[in-house]
């Protein structure tokens, strides 16, 4: 993730090729999968232009809304971790999705750590008031 204070704007690098998005622009290194539909047995993403009557219709009928828990929870970290980088003077974070943590950067890790406010506690522990990893 690449972020410049200025220049808001997500850049994931892959060993094959990378793609970029800021708020109004996606670009990648291979300019034809912007322009390719995804097949049938494809995983393609739900458009949504408005993310509230979205949600609503997904409470009315029951089915997953154009981001599901687990995509927001995704979402949210990459939000999370741009912001870090830029309060970090615009440091490159690695972040590892299967265990959830960042890689190889300590002071970064601990910057993660947020207080919690009593008398909440994390799964009843009052020992781990201090600071939940988010």
């Amino acid at each position: 993730m690449i972020s410049k204070n200025g220049n808001p704007r997500v850049r994931f690098s892959a060993e094959d090729g990378w793609a970029c998005r800021n708020r109004d622009i996606m670009n990648c290194s291979d300019q034809e999968l912007l322009r390719r539909k995804p097949s049938d047995k494809e995983i393609s993403l739900h458009h949504s232009s408005n993310h509230i009557n979205d949600f609503l219709r997904a409470v009315r009928t029951g089915k997953d809304p154009a981001c599901p828990v687990e995509e927001g929870h995704r979402t949210n970290t990459s939000c999370v971790l741009h912001h870090l980088s830029m309060k970090l003077g615009e440091r490159n974070i690695k972040w590892d999705p299967l265990v959830e943590k960042v890689a190889g950067d300590p002071e970064v890790e601990s910057s993660i750590l947020m207080p919690m406010r009593k008398p909440y506690t994390l799964r009843g522990n009052p020992d781990n008031a201090s600071g939940v990893k988010i």
